[in-house]
């Protein structure tokens, strides 16, 4: 039996899906917590991500979810597709926790510290936070103000910046 050869957005079937899961994993923590823009989910996706390499010098489930520098702030351009027919609006809220027990406990410990301490924040907020940190600022370095870009951020960018932060003992300052 052949192996599939389908293509989507550029990926082959099975990485596909595996950046699908990862997404899915952490759009639908954040999601049970509040309705929010697309654009908060983004900055908390993409501080998801970030963390867990820093920490623990490996990816959120298991696959690489690479986040571009838009001029908002970092964006994933799966994560997007998936939810830009909401445009400005806020996604809905999940009424339905996820199934906890699916997720390995780094994934749950990222998360919840990240909600623990970007959750409160507006959208706006983020997008600023983001915007004056080195990985998002090293890709839009040549670019002007609102000028698109699909430069990458590059994981040993994060781990570099994020790392900082993060004491002897494991503790983030």
């Amino acid at each position: 039996m052949r192996k599939s050869s389908i293509d989507i957005n550029g990926l082959k079937l099975d990485e596909f899906k595996k950046i699908e899961l990862g997404i899915s994993k952490i759009t639908r923590y954040f999601l049970c917590k509040q309705s929010m823009s697309q654009k908060k989910l983004q900055k908390l996706a993409y501080y998801s991500v970030a963390w867990h390499y820093a920490l623990f010098d490996k990816p959120f489930a298991g696959v690489d979810l690479p986040f571009e520098a838009w001029v908002h702030g970092p964006v994933s351009r799966n994560l997007y597709s998936k939810y830009k027919g909401f445009k400005f609006n806020n996604i809905p809220k999940i009424k339905t926790e996820p199934d906890f027990s699916k997720y390995k406990n780094d994934e749950l410990e990222i998360l919840d510290f990240v909600w623990e301490n970007y959750g409160e924040f507006t959208a706006n907020q983020l997008e600023t936070l983001t915007h004056t940190e080195d990985p998002w600022q090293k890709k839009r370095r040549g670019y002007g103000e609102l000028e698109s870009s699909s430069e990458v951020i590059g994981v040993e960018d994060m781990k570099k910046y994020y790392r900082k932060f993060i004491k002897n003992d494991g503790e983030i300052n």
